[in-house]
């Protein structure tokens, strides 16, 4: 997207939640300032995704949309990816499997692709560990030693 088509979509995403937001619709309201995170993050304005991603969460979990809040903290454990804040990351990807199990078990479809979406960390390419329940980051050993 070029620069002109970003300002574009600020706007129109500012807007589709200012009316969302007077129409309480919480989970359409969450869903746009998770986009609006998103675009954030594309621009490098790393400290407004992390605000939108944790409203965006919190209006997931006042809709009790198991799904959407485990796909908020995963968007906020990618930007915590990206800013090499791993703990915070782990921390993030750990409760949105977590929630994933549980609309898993709810009946919730495609989650378990979710699971397996890839990060990039100081240019190495890690994966969730699902059977320890935790991230495998071969660039956290690299960051320690290092």
């Amino acid at each position: 997207m070029r620069r002109g088509q970003l300002d574009d979509a600020e706007t129109w995403f500012k807007r589709a939640i200012e009316l969302y937001h007077k129409a309480q619709d919480v989970l359409a309201e969450g869903n746009s300032l998770d986009s609006l995170g998103d675009l954030c993050m594309r621009r490098d304005q790393l400290d407004d995704a992390e605000t939108l991603f944790k409203h965006a969460i919190e209006l997931y979990h006042k809709a009790q949309s198991i799904l959407s809040e485990a796909n908020g903290l995963w968007s906020l454990g990618d930007l915590h990816m990206q800013q090499e804040q791993l703990d915070e990351a782990e921390t993030s990807f750990k409760r949105a499997i977590e929630l994933y199990r549980q609309a898993q078990n709810l009946g919730g479809e495609g989650t378990a692709a979710r699971l397996y979406r890839n990060c990039k960390c100081n240019g190495l390419k890690v994966s969730l560990a699902l059977h320890e329940n935790r991230i495998c980051l071969p660039c956290r050993r690299n960051k320690e030693t290092g």
